[in-house]
């Protein structure tokens, strides 16, 4: 399953190619980011129609196709990495997941955590949720076939391989503070 995404706006972050790419956050820098990258693309798009022409081919949607605004280096062989990167990598995405899943009243689904990262991530991400789950901020869910959700704690949830369960932030109070509870997380997720 690829979570390559592309996102556009001021501080907004792209996945692409195994690497994640910011915009710029101040106004200022992301009109001059913008003009560059303007004129980047059209001066890519000019190259492209020119090879299309000498070579008679037809304009074709490529899935090797880099956008202009990657850096340079960006278009690295994936397999020049490490392991050490890999793991990196696969770290970033569960980070990005995590980010984004929780900030979603659907919560974070538990069991592909499970299932792709193993236990220790998902005791990390509850640990990391310890505070938000004392205060009421968060809870876990076990999502039965009949579609009533019904409060488990961590233990319960470790016990049957988090199978079925989700972890929600509360509204509002768990989305307000969203932000340090994610961060709580990221912590224990990285040690």
């Amino acid at each position: 399953q690829s979570h390559a995404h592309t996102a556009i706006g001021l501080g907004a972050t792209s996945f692409i190619m195994g690497k994640r790419y910011a915009r710029p956050k101040q106004m200022s820098d992301y009109i001059k980011w913008t003009n560059n990258t303007t004129n980047k693309y059209n001066l890519h798009r000019c190259w492209q129609q020119q090879q299309e022409e000498n070579n008679n081919i037809s304009h074709q949607c490529n899935n090797h196709w880099v956008p202009p605004w990657l850096p340079e280096n960006s278009n690295n062989d994936s397999a020049m990495h490490t392991q050490e990167d890999n793991d990196e990598l696969e770290l970033e995405i569960l980070d990005d997941i995590v980010m984004k899943r929780l900030r979603t009243s659907d919560g974070l689904d538990m069991s592909f955590v499970w299932e792709r990262y193993g236990a220790k991530k998902v005791e990390a991400i509850f640990q990391g949720a310890e505070l938000a789950f004392d205060l009421g901020m968060a809870s876990l869910l076990l999502l039965p076939k009949n579609n009533s959700m019904v409060a488990i704690s961590e233990k319960e949830a470790i016990n049957i391989h988090c199978q079925n369960v989700v972890l929600r932030l509360t509204d509002p109070d768990g989305f307000l503070f969203s932000n340090t509870i994610i961060s709580s997380i990221f912590v224990e997720l990285d040690t």
